[in-house]
């Protein structure tokens, strides 16, 4: 809480470039003002009684009047736990130097505003989406079956160096495995054609010991007609002794 000496210091500084100040009593009789408001401060319970009695004025809303030949606003506020009423003044000119201050103000921070919000667009259109769009091009040359051996580019102050780290590494393991399918397939070939080999040569003895077998047969055939004909001679001629040589003549 302020004493009544403080409130009169504080108003009695006050001057026109942050508004003249006057404090009334119950009566609307001027206890203390501004130094600008000397030569007027007659005028001023004038004012308030007319602006109060007049019903001019709500307490807490400025009006526009006139003091001492200048115009300004007026505004009234009711101390509370008192009777006395303090009165502000600011004439239209410096309220219009405040105005202008402020719109100055307000079109100085949306510039700003438009101005940061462009940089973002171009720093993210820079840093962002412009390496977004170089990292899904590349990924869409991707082509396994083409050149298993491709690898994403990575550079330094890329946002996407992490990504595509992960993806080259993916695209290592892919060529291993490949190479690795690729071996086993040569080797899958590689032994197809030994056992295609192997069973072209069963094949071959197969026939070869198939031949043996018919030519046996065919031996055997003719061991069996040329004992049966042997019998029959030997029966017919039990009392003939044939000798023979070493060599199969007879002697």
């Amino acid at each position: 809480d302020l004493s009544m000496d403080t409130i009169v210091n504080l108003i009695e500084i006050q001057n026109e470039s942050s508004g003249y100040a006057f404090l009334l009593d119950g009566k609307s009789e001027v206890v203390a003002y501004s130094e600008g408001l000397k030569n007027v401060n007659n005028q001023l319970s004038e004012i308030a009684i007319n602006l109060i009695q007049g019903q001019k004025i709500e307490f807490k809303n400025a009006t526009l009047t006139t003091i001492s030949g200048e115009r300004g606003y007026v505004l009234l506020t009711k101390i509370e736990g008192t009777d006395l009423i303090l009165g502000t003044f600011i004439s239209t000119k410096v309220f219009s130097t405040y105005h202008n201050q402020w719109t100055y103000m307000l079109l100085f921070t949306i510039f700003c505003v438009l101005i940061f919000f462009t940089l973002i667009y171009i720093l993210q259109k820079k840093i962002i989406l412009k390496p977004l769009i170089s990292l899904d091009q590349e990924i869409k040359r991707i082509a396994i079956t083409e050149d298993v051996s491709y690898r994403l580019k990575v550079e330094n102050n890329d946002p996407f160096e992490m990504i595509r780290q992960s993806i080259n590494q993916v695209l290592d393991e892919t060529e291993k495995f490949l190479e690795e399918l690729k071996y086993n397939h040569e080797e899958l070939e590689a032994s197809n054609e030994e056992l295609a080999a192997t069973l072209g040569q069963l094949k071959a003895y197969e026939v070869e010991l198939q031949q043996q077998q018919n030519y046996l047969l065919e031996n055997k055939s003719l061991l069996e007609a040329s004992e049966k004909r042997n019998k029959a001679i030997i029966s017919v001629l039990p009392d003939i002794i044939f000798v023979y040589d070493d060599k199969g003549t007879f002697i």
